[in-house]
């Protein structure tokens, strides 16, 4: 409740009147809905990394904090419009974007475990898939990690 000047207690709620959406309640229980969707398919990260940003009529939107994760997602994007059909029975256009906002913030990255040190066997053996790569990009990277990861002092785990 708060106080209103000489009009007595009025509910918390009036405070947003006109600022929300009337269906406002509603639309938040569909964005659930949908996100909980997201969530339990088990088809590994990029599902994890959706977030549900809006339910119109025909269209639900969603955005993934990597490009790489809207990639893979739109490539999929036909089945997993039909999926939205059969589970919640309406068809709906499933629009992609991408927010780096919704990247792990630093304080969290900061928080997490350093990497475990990679052994000289498993160092060796980037070098050496590097080695027979027929891509060369792709090879100079691999052998740039490997390098990367003998500078770090790898000891045996």
């Amino acid at each position: 409740m708060s106080r209103g000047k000489g009009r007595g207690t009025r509910p918390l709620s009036s405070l947003f009147e006109g600022i929300l959406p009337r269906d406002f309640a509603r639309q938040r229980v569909l964005i659930e809905q949908y996100q909980q969707f997201f969530n339990h398919l088990d088809s590994g990260p990029a599902f994890q990394a959706v977030r549900v940003q809006h339910v119109g009529e025909d269209e639900l939107s969603v955005a993934l904090p990597s490009p790489a994760y809207a990639t893979w997602l739109r490539q999929h994007q036909q089945a997993l419009e039909q999926a939205l059909a059969e589970q919640f029975g309406r068809r709906l256009r499933l629009r992609i974007t991408t927010d780096p906002a919704l990247m792990t913030p630093l304080a969290e990255a900061e928080r997490m475990p350093p990497p475990q040190p990679v052994s000289e066997e498993t160092r060796r053996r980037i070098a050496s898939s590097a080695r027979s790569l027929e891509d060369e990009e792709l090879s100079r990277a691999m052998s740039r990690l490997a390098e990367s990861l003998g500078k770090r002092g790898g000891k045996e785990p």
